[in-house]
Parts: structure tokens; C-alpha cells; sequence
């Protein structure tokens, strides 16, 4: 069961209530896996997945709530946005063109893009932080990086627009 969930979104990423949760949840689970389990010491992700919600472990439910939740809506709207309104049809990659709606520019694509990335980038230090001061120890465990990790956490990432 991932971590959010469509519902989640409200009053933080725009994306439409008519999204199907399938559609969400498939970018939900890419975000996890290849954005937010590998900046994670080795275990704390899993840890977080298993103990979410479990009072017994306020410590792992402070860090989902106050810094990784909002880090993970994020990262999946930067999955989902490119591909907004793009369908994979018999003819090719298509977009949809309504009678009462836009078209996005390129130019306002990439401003949102460059904006979504800052966010992230804040919420990633912000994280790395927070889990620098704690040692990244939550609820009596010490989470380290794997130093063979060859994605061993970067405090931001740049994308060339």
C-alpha cells in the first residue's frame, strides 16, 4: 500500500479530482521506489512503509509527517506533470485537444517543472537536515547509508531545461 494517496494531493499538488486512482497510484509507487527510497538510509524507508500510523513509533510517524510526506507529493506530481494529458494511443503519443480547455505552453511547462524541482530540492535539504541532527535515529534504530549505495543521497538534483 503506498505511503499517500490521491486524496493526499488536495491543497498541495493541482491535479484534478477526475485522476484515476489507478493512474495516481502508479506514479505514487514510482516516486517511492526510484525518488524517495533512494535518498533514504538503508531500512528507514522500509521502516516507514511498515510502521506508518503505529503509535508505537512516533518518532518514524513525526519524520513521515513533517518531512517526507510533502517530499513525496512532490516528487510524484514531477513523475505525473510531464505526461498530463498525454495518451498512448494506437496512432502514437497523442494529446487531447477540448473545446473548453488549453493547452499549456512549453514555456509555462518548464516554469512549473523549475518550480516543482525547487521544492523538491528544499524539502530534500530540509530532510537531510532534520535526519543529519537525529543522526537519522527514529524510535531507538540507526539508520545508516549504504556507502556501496550507488544512489547514496545527493542533497539536490538539476535538471537541464
Amino acid at each position: 500500500m503506498p505511503l499517500i494517496t490521491k486524496a493526499d494531493f488536495a491543497g498541495v499538488i493541482p491535479v484534478t479530482v477526475n485522476l484515476p486512482t489507478d493512474a495516481a497510484n502508479m506514479y505514487i509507487n514510482q516516486a517511492e521506489k526510484f525518488d524517495l527510497a533512494t535518498i533514504l538510509p538503508t531500512g528507514l524507508y522500509d521502516a516507514v512503509v511498515t510502521y506508518k500510523g503505529n503509535v508505537s513509533y512516533p518518532e518514524l510517524n513525526a519524520l513521515f509527517t513533517g518531512y517526507l510526506k510533502e517530499l513525496l507529493l512532490h516528487q510524484t506530481y514531477m513523475r505525473m506533470f510531464p505526461q498530463h494529458g498525454v495518451n498512448v494511443t494506437q496512432y502514437g503519443v497523442r494529446v487531447n485537444n477540448e473545446d473548453t480547455s488549453n493547452e499549456v505552453s512549453s514555456s509555462q511547462r518548464a516554469e512549473i517543472i523549475r518550480n516543482e524541482n525547487s521544492i523538491i530540492n528544499i524539502l530534500t535539504a530540509k530532510l537531510m537536515t532534520y535526519g543529519d541532527a537525529a543522526e537519522w535515529t527514529f524510535d531507538g534504530t540507526k539508520y545508516e547509508f549504504d556507502t556501496c549505495n550507488p544512489n547514496k543521497p545527493q542533497k539536490f538534483k538539476f535538471f537541464a531545461l
